[in-house]
């Protein structure tokens, strides 16, 4: 963790904590960020990559983005398009810390970030992960 903060030139402390309740790797905390991880063996490159990720989504404010587009949502409860965009945002906020991540990374570590990511998201072809 500490590797990675470093890198991203992240000076601020971010916690690292197991959550037995989800099944995602996920940042919470808007004062005290806390990165959550589900409950699995990951190897170390694996898990590099995971807190890359979020760490990514930390260092862009990500989470305070997401909360202005819920606060529309909210706010324009009526609106089937506000639901679109909602949807179309969170999707793209992923795509581009996805890029952010493999950023100069050679075709070995795309690779690699794919097997890390898809079984996670539910995309992957079994429901378990294979690190």
């Amino acid at each position: 963790m500490e590797r990675v903060r470093s890198e991203l030139r992240i000076t601020k402390p971010v916690g690292l904590s197991v959550c037995e309740s989800i099944t995602n790797p996920m940042l919470v905390g808007f004062f005290r960020p806390v990165i959550l991880l589900p409950p699995m063996k990951l190897s170390d490159d694996a898990l590099s990559l995971i807190l890359r990720h979020e760490l990514i989504h930390y260092k862009r404010h990500d989470l305070w983005c997401k909360v202005m587009i819920l606060t529309a949502t909210a706010l324009h409860w009526f609106n089937p398009l506000v639901y679109l965009m909602a949807k179309a945002a969170a999707k793209q906020c992923e795509i581009s810390c996805d890029a952010l991540v493999l950023q100069n990374a050679d075709h070995q570590r795309r690779v690699q970030y794919g097997e890390t990511i898809l079984p996670l998201s539910g995309m992957g072809r079994s429901s378990e992960p294979h690190y």
